[in-house]
């Protein structure tokens, strides 16, 4: 007989992930490895063991209260690293790695574009966005702020450059570490919903 544990097992996707009911996976593709644990607020930075599933990727699941919890993995026992499909991160100081951070409970939002239409090929606009560049702010909301001057040049198409975190702090974007979690410097995961 299945349980609902074992079913969330069976469902489970690469990083932390909230399933409404206060569960949350953690799981992680790590190949050829003896075993990894998830540390946390939630468990007081002890060790939570993951379970192989299949081949190189481990899963548990946790119940987790309400609220933004910070966590990292452990593999073989001594090597920590962050969540790679974290979608937020703290970085700490003196630490090498940061902390990943899952928001329990956080509703999502559910995109709509009933009366959007692309324009066609030939009449789009782009321009070409690095956030942090662009207003003095540097920040989501500087780039909403700014939105009608876009509007009055034309342009009909955002193309942004990198959005995603990166350790150590590369200032384009361009290094390949936490793709899912917004620069923090630019806004958080709300601010870029409402531009978008």
């Amino acid at each position: 007989m299945t349980t609902a544990t074992d079913e969330l097992v069976t469902r489970a996707l690469p990083g932390a992930t909230d399933h409404g009911d206060g569960n949350v996976t953690f799981a992680i593709y790590a190949p050829r490895k003896k075993s990894i644990h998830v540390t946390g607020s939630f468990n007081n930075w002890d060790r939570d063991p993951l379970e192989e599933r299949d081949e190189g990727f481990w899963v548990t699941v946790r119940e987790l209260p309400q609220g933004k919890s910070e966590y990292q993995f452990i593999v073989d026992d001594t090597i920590l690293i962050c969540d790679p499909y974290a979608q937020e991160i703290n970085p700490i100081a003196g630490q090498e790695q940061p902390r990943a951070v899952i928001d329990v409970g956080r509703p999502i939002y559910q995109w709509k574009h009933e009366h959007w239409q692309r324009p066609s090929l030939r009449d789009l606009i782009i321009y070409e966005m690095h956030v942090g560049d662009f207003s003095p702010e540097g920040t989501f909301q500087g780039v909403i702020d700014r939105l009608d001057h876009l509007q009055d040049l034309a342009i009909n198409c955002i193309e942004f450059m990198p959005l995603y975190e990166s350790v150590p702090r590369a200032y384009w974007g361009y290094e390949p570490n936490y793709f899912l979690a917004v620069r923090k410097s630019f806004g958080s995961m709300e601010d870029l919903v409402r531009l978008v």
